[in-house]
């Protein structure tokens, strides 16, 4: 592993992590686990991209509301955020939906419920953790279909 390489595990992992463990994944001695089938909520939405501001504040309001109400964040992209909600069997779907419905006009959201895979993604250079949706191109096109300020369930897979 380069330096690089140690340096950035270091700074990624190590206020999480034992010396051991670091000393472990720089050596490629830590195997991945396998990803565990979740049941998910994911979320896939996009704010208004006239002007960096716009995009700046809609996304960050977009991001803190979804958090406070219990979403895990995966990836933000420009003008586009994919989150999920993990879900109990007591988990009302209809919360997350009034969740999503507060959103706002300058933002456009699909979300779909499925079990998905989860749990760390990675190649010998990158590390990351998330949740494995298929068929994402299907959802991006519905959600590049809607108008600003709606939502829609989708069913399933898709």
């Amino acid at each position: 592993m380069s330096w690089f390489m140690r340096k950035r595990l270091r700074a990624i992992f190590g206020d999480f992590v034992p010396a051991e463990t670091l000393q472990a994944l720089e050596r490629g001695d830590v195997s991945i686990p396998p990803l565990q089938r979740t049941r998910v909520c994911h979320v896939l939405l996009q704010v208004r991209d006239d002007t960096n501001e716009t995009i700046a504040n809609d996304r960050s309001d977009a991001i803190e509301l979804m958090l406070r109400e219990g979403a895990i964040v995966e990836s933000v992209l420009s003008s586009f955020v994919s989150a999920v909600f993990t879900l109990e069997s007591e988990t009302p779907l209809d919360r997350i939906g009034a969740t999503l419905d507060r959103l706002g006009s300058n933002v456009r959201a699909v979300y779909r419920v499925g079990d998905y895979l989860r749990g760390v993604i990675a190649s010998p250079s990158r590390f990351d953790y998330g949740t494995v949706v298929p068929n994402m191109s299907a959802a991006m096109e519905r959600l590049l279909r809607l108008e600003f300020g709606s939502v829609e369930r989708l069913d399933g897979d898709m």
